[in-house]
């Protein structure tokens, strides 16, 4: 059993996903502005897809090209599918990763560029080298975020916790760990990090996941009278072991080593069944 203190951080490799974000932001901004200042160069991609595609489907060709015209129509729908491209990873991201950040900086940006192209008069077009300014700004951004959390290992409980932007920090006893769980990725895996997440009887290091499915009805009326409907739903959730990253020990290199040290402190303080 291992008595020392071990200080963890983050793997560089943890938070790829925030750093897939910015990536994004800066190749779907440059595609953007190149797509908006020269349409026709879309016109060769519809007709390989047209020519790769089995015969009749040209009227999916068709719909593309429709709504690419309709969104290289006007400012405003230019500027829509400008902030459609900023939304909608932090979305996906957001939603896997249990985090609302991504989603409230992609919104605050799109607030920074509706003032810029509807006050201040800049061209949506123009709104990509916004974006592509944040998202290279953000990416040494998220690597001081990663920095910013720390775990402390000790003899007699664990600190966890973050301290840029801001500071939160969680105590937690070993006498309190019911079940420790090692979660990796492809990546954790081909790099040997991942999230050791404690569970305790409070249910931190728990997480729900809820399906939800609805059938919806409507009124209308006829010559005979006014007929009606309702809406039936139904749904089903599912606890998993899943929790912020400053919440647990995130993304830490060599995961199991890790489990296994906490572990030999936990099986000590358990009391034995005797006869």
């Amino acid at each position: 059993m291992e008595e020392r203190t071990l200080v963890l951080k983050p793997h560089p490799l943890a938070f790829l996903h925030f750093h897939a974000i910015c990536a994004f932001w800066i190749a779907a901004s440059l595609v953007y502005r190149h797509v908006v200042e020269h349409p026709e160069c879309l016109k060769p991609f519809f007709e390989q897809l047209a020519a790769k595609l089995p015969v009749g489907s040209e009227i999916v060709v068709e719909i593309f090209s429709a709504m690419t015209d309709f969104f290289l129509k006007t400012p405003f729908t230019r500027f829509l599918l400008w902030a459609s491209l900023l939304v909608f990873p932090t979305l996906v991201v957001g939603t896997i990763y249990i985090t609302a950040r991504p989603l409230l900086y992609a919104t605050l940006l799109t607030l920074l560029g509706a003032w810029l192209c509807f006050w201040r008069g800049v061209p949506p077009e123009n709104l990509a080298w916004l974006s592509v300014f944040v998202g290279a700004v953000g990416i040494p951004l998220v690597d001081l975020y990663r920095r910013g959390h720390e775990y402390v290992i000790t003899p007699e409980y664990i600190c966890v916790g973050k301290v840029w932007p801001s500071g939160q920090k969680r105590l937690l006893r070993y006498d309190a760990i019911l079940d420790l769980v090692v979660d990796q990725g492809l990546l954790g895996k081909l790099f040997n990090y991942g999230t050791v997440n404690p569970i305790t009887a409070t249910g931190l290091g728990m997480g729900e996941d809820y399906a939800f499915v609805g059938v919806h009805g409507g009124a209308f009326s006829t010559k005979k009278g006014l007929f009606g409907g309702g809406f039936l739903a139904g749904g089903r959730s599912i606890k998993r072991p899943r929790v912020a990253s400053y919440w647990a020990l995130y993304g830490v290199p060599d995961p199991h080593r890790v489990c296994e040290i906490i572990f030999s402190r936990v099986r000590p303080l358990k009391p034995t069944m005797t006869r």
